[in-house]
């Protein structure tokens, strides 16, 4: 498999063009582009086994993308490397991620400030930490890409370091003069990608029973 090792500028563009709220056309050329093949629909990227794309020694994964009924494109990637000796002292390898995201996140996204929320799931002793768009806390969150429509979480487990990004595009807006901006309404929109997530979930346990 190749590996496309993508420069600031190229994750700029990719990360970008969610945030910015093109049309899944012009997404999808980007796509194309990275992938060095035709992308034409979100299964050609998980299905394909030509390029890998990575950046900064991490490989990057694009876990979902999915355009809702209001015609915007949300995305889950993931940022994914082993962890050696000095990532676990330092914590440098995922902060780098995390800063270059919110970097990206606000040159964007009008306005946009971020704050940490913080889960320890019960019998547990560790905390998940998520970098969020300060302007959206969801506190009534059943899943994880509930809590805000903009999500940074770095993480390491299993020998591996992670950072997960979300963007909720359903929960933005373009205005006339084309800056991006939380919608107003980003509430009634925060459960668009756990729902879509759900019913492709229920679509596949469908057709694999045979049931309508």
């Amino acid at each position: 498999m190749l590996l496309n090792d993508l420069t600031s500028y190229e994750l700029d563009e990719l990360i970008g063009a969610f945030l910015t709220l093109k049309s899944i056309d012009e997404i999808l050329a980007i796509l194309s582009r990275y992938y060095d093949q035709e992308i034409k629909r979100r299964n050609d990227i998980y299905e394909q086994s030509r390029v890998k794309l990575a950046y900064k020694g991490f490989e990057l994964k694009i876990r979902d993308i999915r355009r809702s009924k209001l015609g915007f494109t949300s995305l889950i990637a993931q940022f994914k490397k082993s962890e050696n000796i000095w990532d676990k002292i330092l914590k440098k390898a995922t902060r780098e991620i995390v800063n270059d995201l919110k970097k990206i996140c606000q040159n964007s996204i009008s306005d946009l400030e971020f704050s940490i929320f913080s889960h320890t799931p019960q019998l547990e002793d560790y905390a998940f930490l998520y970098h969020y768009d300060k302007k959206a806390l969801n506190q009534n969150w059943q899943s994880g890409y509930e809590i805000s429509p903009l999500l940074i979480a770095p993480d390491a487990h299993h020998g591996n370091c992670f950072v997960e990004f979300l963007f909720n595009a359903d929960c933005y807006m373009k205005t006339k003069d084309g800056v991006i901006k939380l919608s107003p309404t980003w509430h009634s929109n925060i459960c668009n990608v756990s729902k879509g997530i759900e019913e492709d979930g229920n679509k596949i346990l469908r057709n694999w029973s045979g049931r309508p």
